[in-house]
């Protein structure tokens, strides 16, 4: 599937009532959503200095970055979606080129999923994160599993 279809496909299913975007792809795709529906407030970040605009003076329901860590360093890189992801949106979705200088695992260390790797021309590879379905629930992971109350007055450790 094309990289911009799945960005497409990602702001349908948020429905987003606020974007933010970062790159040329990113924000047509912003400018296109806003055209059909209108209330959405789409803000512009420069790609030449992305974190100039923090503190956001609200909390984004999507943002889309394209074209955008090709061209800052891994610091710079890592600022703006550790920023974007802890303060600035609930849902982002980051367009890189697949041999761009950023890998699998810088990606998955911020928290991220790929959720496309293709091999169009030229090959892009798509990461989302979500607040929503980042640390899943799990079983084990509560304070009845952990204190053991079970075992209280029965083991002495």
């Amino acid at each position: 599937m094309e990289p911009k279809m799945v960005l497409k496909q990602i702001l349908y299913s948020v429905n987003p009532k606020s974007i933010i975007c970062c790159g040329e792809q990113a924000c047509l795709l912003a400018e296109a959503w806003h055209c059909d529906y209108p209330e959405t407030r789409v803000t512009r970040i420069s790609a030449d200095d992305p974190t100039a605009v923090f503190p956001l003076d609200q909390l984004y329901d999507v943002a889309l970055i394209s074209e955008t860590l090709e061209q800052l360093s891994h610091a710079q890189g890592r600022n703006l979606l550790g920023q974007l992801r802890n303060s600035g949106a609930r849902r982002i979705a980051v367009m890189t080129e697949t041999h761009a200088p950023w890998q699998f695992a810088d990606f998955i260390g911020l928290g991220f999923k790929r959720i496309l790797d293709s091999a169009g021309q030229p090959p892009a590879s798509i990461y989302a994160y979500d607040i929503d379905n980042y640390n899943h629930k799990r079983q084990w992971n509560n304070a009845e599993n952990w204190a053991n109350p079970g075992r209280w007055n029965k083991s002495h450790w």
